[in-house]
């Protein structure tokens, strides 16, 4: 006997939200390897830098496509910190 109501459906989003998850976690690593490479969340005032956040974008946007919430999510799950500069919000980076 068929079962009766979406299951096909279901599972079809069920494999879209795990190729979904799994898409996220990849960009999420590759964007962590890049900013290691370069940054570090603490360091010597001397290799202090501030970047906006369009400027982390831009820097970036020939190694991976990522919207902006989801690099905000990132490095704040990285450990930067926001400083307002002339009431504009930019990350406190140290450079490797």
């Amino acid at each position: 006997m068929g079962k009766i109501g979406f299951t096909a459906n279901r599972d079809e989003e069920q494999d879209e939200e795990k190729k979904e998850n799994k898409s996220k976690k990849s960009a999420s690593l590759a964007l962590k390897n890049v900013l290691q490479l370069k940054y570090a969340s603490s360091g010597d005032s001397e290799k202090k830098v501030y970047k906006s956040t369009a400027d982390l974008l831009y820097e970036i946007e020939n190694i991976i496509c990522i919207g902006e919430l989801y690099l905000v999510e990132v490095m704040l799950q990285e450990g930067y910190v926001i400083e307002y500069v002339d009431d504009r919000p930019f990350w406190v980076m140290y450079e490797r």
